[in-house]
């Protein structure tokens, strides 16, 4: 009974770290927005001031497909470190299988 109290307490703890992170992260996250938001409606107020209201919303939407394309490029990108199995050689582990039961069947 102590030990399913123990791993309880332990499996409450870690819920309430992981749910702690997530809560943490998803503000952190909104807040980025935000201030990607304010960054973006400042940079268009400057551009503007600097060309006309058209070339720096043309400008903005030109950084914002550049970062789109950045990303799809890079989650396209499918390098691992990890390399690949091995093909698994069904005859030599038929073999390994038939091997096997012939020593047992010589056993008894």
């Amino acid at each position: 009974m102590v030990l399913i109290q123990l791993f309880l307490n332990r499996m409450k703890r870690t819920v309430r770290k992981a749910v702690r992170k997530t809560a943490l992260g998803a503000a952190a996250a909104f807040c980025a927005l935000v201030a990607l938001g304010f960054f973006t409606a400042a940079g268009f107020l400057w551009l503007s001031a600097t060309l006309n209201p058209v070339a720096a919303a043309a400008i903005v939407g030109g950084i914002y497909l550049a970062f789109a394309v950045l990303a799809i490029i890079l989650a396209g990108n499918d390098r691992t470190d990890e390399p690949e199995p091995a093909p698994v050689v069904w005859s030599s582990l038929a073999e390994a299988f038939l091997a096997g039961l012939a020593t047992t069947r010589k056993k008894k």
